[in-house]
């Protein structure tokens, strides 16, 4: 401990004491900044491996369009062997039971025991939903 001239013992001591927290808060600042920088080029080779990963899915998906494209393919295909028959008979049940009902309706205009308009028309779509479910609930 060197004591300058004209200076208080005491008052150099606290000078010291003083550069010693300046020091210690340069280091621990340091610290801070060399791990910041650690943090930091960590991010980057993450965000570069990244943007490689990125590059080689965008270059597998072209070639892949490429490919598609060239062969004339379609992304889905979609068969529909083994559903005709099916198909054929869910047509055949709602057409015949269009038939029943036409019919009866008729005869019972024509012999006047309903007004022209028994009920209000319903959306044919749900008929033919309510026919299939119907159809299907049977097997």
């Amino acid at each position: 401990m060197k004591i300058e001239s004209g200076k208080n013992p005491a008052d150099q001591k606290q000078d010291n004491h003083l550069q010693d927290m300046r020091r210690l808060v340069l280091r621990s600042n340091m610290k801070k900044i060399i791990n910041y920088f650690i943090r930091r080029k960590k991010i980057l080779a993450l965000q570069k491996k990244l943007i490689k990963t990125q590059i080689r899915f965008i270059r597998f998906m072209e070639a892949k369009v490429r490919t598609i494209e060239s062969e004339k393919e379609t992304a889905i295909n979609i068969s529909s062997k083994g559903i005709e028959p099916y198909l054929e008979e869910i047509i055949w049940e709602i057409l015949s039971d269009i038939q029943l009902r036409a019919n009866t309706e008729q005869s019972e205009f024509l012999l006047s025991k309903l007004p022209v308009f028994k009920r209000q028309f319903q959306n044919p779509i749900l008929i033919a939903i309510d026919r299939i479910k119907n159809f299907f609930s049977r097997r």
